[in-house]
């Protein structure tokens, strides 16, 4: 979606295990872009740790053909104990998104800070794109800028929305100075 001021969108999507192991996968998503006048840059395919972890060897040929298209890969809820770190850099993955656990425990004193700073540091190490998931706080979000994570999710920047509330909020974001923002953001739109 582009307009004036605005910067390209990238489309979000689950995918499930079950379609990890179809083989045809790739060839199918190549098509529906095709049909929808869409870039394979313009996708991204969000994973779990846990879809993933359950099936390392046998989908590692679709995910290399996946990326192979220029589709952005990225591992959602990490760090919720399933990743063996030892795979990690087989993964044609993008970019790791922190579970929101995580990101609730923040600013609290507690380990999860520890934790969220072992993450990000992993990521970069690897040469991943990071994001954290269901940012709340004006707390929350300062803490991971300062931290790394330029790149952030969650209720703090907006609920989803109905299409023409997410293209009015896109425009009123595009008339913003990037230093308006916390650090960077991704906003969710509903169907």
């Amino acid at each position: 979606m582009h307009g004036p001021g605005r910067q390209r969108l990238k489309i979000s999507v689950n995918i499930s295990a079950a379609q990890l192991d179809d083989q045809r996968l790739p060839e199918e998503i190549a098509q529906r872009l095709s049909r929808a006048g869409l870039k394979p840059d313009d996708l991204e395919l969000e994973i779990t740790e846990r879809a993933l972890m359950s099936r390392v060897d046998s989908v590692l040929d679709t995910l290399n053909a996946l990326h192979e298209l220029g589709i952005c890969l990225s591992l959602d809820d990490f760090g919720t104990g399933y990743s063996s770190l030892g795979y990690l850099g087989r993964f044609p993955i993008d970019e790791l998104k922190i579970d929101q656990s995580f990101v609730r425990e923040l600013c609290s004193g507690s380990a999860g800070e520890t934790v969220v700073r072992a993450i990000i540091a992993l990521a970069r190490g690897l040469g991943f794109w990071v994001i954290a998931e269901d940012i709340e706080t004006q707390e929350q979000a300062i803490w991971l800028c300062n931290n790394g994570c330029e790149w952030h999710q969650g209720y703090l920047y907006s609920r989803p929305l109905e299409r023409d509330a997410f293209i009015q909020l896109l425009d009123q974001r595009a008339a913003l100075p990037w230093s308006a923002l916390p650090c960077a953001t991704s906003v969710q739109a509903r169907r």
